[in-house]
């Protein structure tokens, strides 16, 4: 056999057994992967949310886009009733969710954050969006409805007409609404204003 035959069979052999040792890491990754993701939901399921944060972040360490991780550290941020850390999550992974249009992801991630923080008022405008697309315009009218009473306790200084286009909306989606009917009285019938 020539001596260019014999090297170029060596190499297919050191090709191939790099190949298999690649796959052997890539899959025992994998494996780390889902091993550290279950040690976080078991751990946290069990209230041992230190372990369960350590778990996360190793896992994010090795995969910073993994959206499951990246949902449970949201989460796990709220258990702890650490509402900034977990908006800051949550925002990063609703806006990639209406990125992509996946408006059932979108919508779960909103109400799995204001179950725990029910005032924010941009996610609540984001939720009747999606109704509001889905065609659940009362369901929608609902939304805008608790943002505008937050927004009456507790006007939006950088947006003083907030919640005056926000009452605007429902009254152009549903006037005859419970909740437009229930508005009216906050609501100069002539300019649509708030009033004070």
């Amino acid at each position: 056999m020539p001596p260019n035959k014999k090297r170029t069979v060596k190499e297919k052999e050191k090709t191939e057994t790099g190949r298999v040792r690649g796959l052997k890491q890539a899959a025992s990754g994998y494996g780390r992967k889902t091993a550290l993701l279950e040690e976080a939901i078991t751990q946290m399921n069990a209230g041992k949310y230190g372990r369960a944060s350590a778990s996360l972040k190793e896992l994010l360490a090795m995969d910073p886009h993994n959206m499951e991780a990246r949902r449970l550290f949201a989460t796990l941020h709220l258990r702890l009733g650490s509402l900034i850390p977990a908006k800051q999550a949550f925002d990063s992974l609703i806006d990639e969710a209406f990125a992509r249009q996946d408006y059932w992801l979108a919508e779960s991630l909103l109400r799995e954050y204001l179950a725990a923080g029910p005032r924010c008022v941009p996610y609540l405008e984001k939720l009747g969006s999606i109704y509001q697309d889905k065609g659940q315009i009362l369901d929608a009218v609902a939304e805008y409805a608790k943002a505008i009473d937050i927004l009456i306790e507790d006007s939006d200084l950088e947006d003083p007409r907030h919640a005056a286009r926000l009452y605007q909306q429902i009254r152009s989606l549903a006037p005859a609404s419970p909740s437009a009917i229930r508005l009216n009285r906050y609501f100069d019938p002539q300019t649509g204003e708030l009033i004070a």
